[in-house]
């Protein structure tokens, strides 16, 4: 079985679950994360991380913005991966403010489908 990440929010509480051989489930407190399949949830030293920390320097993490972070190449371990054996399948934003939930998903790479807007 190909390796996956689900995160799952509900008011306020929220839950990573990731498989890449073995299961691995991480609580995660309100606000933005970073969640790898091979890494812990939020590590520091995870290079998507420290992209997305510079991603935010030129503005908020919001949906219109997100899908030119998600669709990144750049840096030694990029957001959008690609290569023989495993790559980004798919994308997911999920917002949740102040009870006003939206949720964009990209079925496909993210730099190559767009982002559409799902009934929530």
């Amino acid at each position: 079985m190909a390796g996956f990440n689900l995160v799952a929010a509900l008011e306020g509480e929220g839950l990573a679950l990731m498989w890449n051989g073995a299961l691995r489930a991480v609580d995660l407190a309100p606000g933005t994360h970073v969640v790898s399949s091979d890494r812990d949830v939020d590590d520091p030293a995870l290079d998507e991380r420290v992209e997305f920390e510079e991603f935010l320097k030129s503005g908020p993490a919001d949906p219109e913005r997100l899908p030119e972070f998600l669709s990144s190449h750049e840096g030694a371990r990029p957001v959008c991966k690609h290569g023989e054996r495993f790559g980004t399948v798919s994308s997911t934003i999920f917002e949740d403010w102040s009870g006003d939930r939206r949720l964009w998903h990209a079925q496909g790479p993210p730099c190559r489908t767009p982002f559409e807007l799902l009934e929530t």
